[in-house]
């Protein structure tokens, strides 16, 4: 997206449900809070822009709510963003217990994005703790040992176990975004 207008200041950008792009847009002369102890702000001109594709149709989005537990896991890998964080998010509202093995397995015979989005769903669902974090922290996803780390990490309670595998890791992890959850 370009202008020629200086007050054209996007903040943030989102995917939608039937795939367009959402820009968030400031619209002011500055992007941050410098000068609004003065007075110097604009309160009146934000403004949000749904940009899509020439010849696109505007298409309701999917209701994910009716799914069953299991079409919500094959959400889980979905090319579009925002089915795979509903799915996420519906995911964690209903908590299956049902969906814990299959998302286990899902998060350690996947790679990239769906590995992760895995991962935090098994979370959601009540199913990532103690006893299978080692698992997890030998993932060879560096997001997934990086959340596993600190979802553990955010317990702020561990047992002597754990603590002693946390160490070990952290002496040979070799991704610096690993060893700074793990700090």
């Amino acid at each position: 997206v370009t202008t020629t207008d200086r007050h054209f200041k996007p903040v943030d950008i989102r995917s939608g449900p039937e795939g367009a792009i959402y820009v968030a847009d400031w619209y002011d002369r500055q992007v941050n809070h410098y000068r609004n102890h003065e007075g110097q702000i604009d309160k009146e001109n934000g403004r949000i822009y749904r940009l899509q594709a020439k010849g696109a149709t505007h298409s309701k989005p999917p209701n994910l709510a009716k799914l069953s537990d299991t079409e919500l896991l094959a959400k889980l890998q979905s090319p579009n963003q925002w089915e795979r964080q509903t799915a996420l998010r519906l995911i964690g509202d209903r908590k299956p217990a049902a969906l814990i093995a299959p998302l286990a397995e899902l998060c350690r015979t996947s790679r990239g994005q769906t590995a992760l989005e895995a991962f935090w769903a098994l979370n959601l669902a009540g199913g990532f703790g103690e006893e299978n974090a080692p698992a997890f922290l030998a993932h060879p996803e560096t997001q997934v040992r990086l959340w596993a780390a600190r979802l553990l990490g955010d317990r702020r309670e561990l047992s002597a176990s754990t603590a002693a595998r946390l160490a070990d890791l952290a002496r040979g992890e070799p991704q610096v975004e690993v060893r700074s959850q793990l700090a």
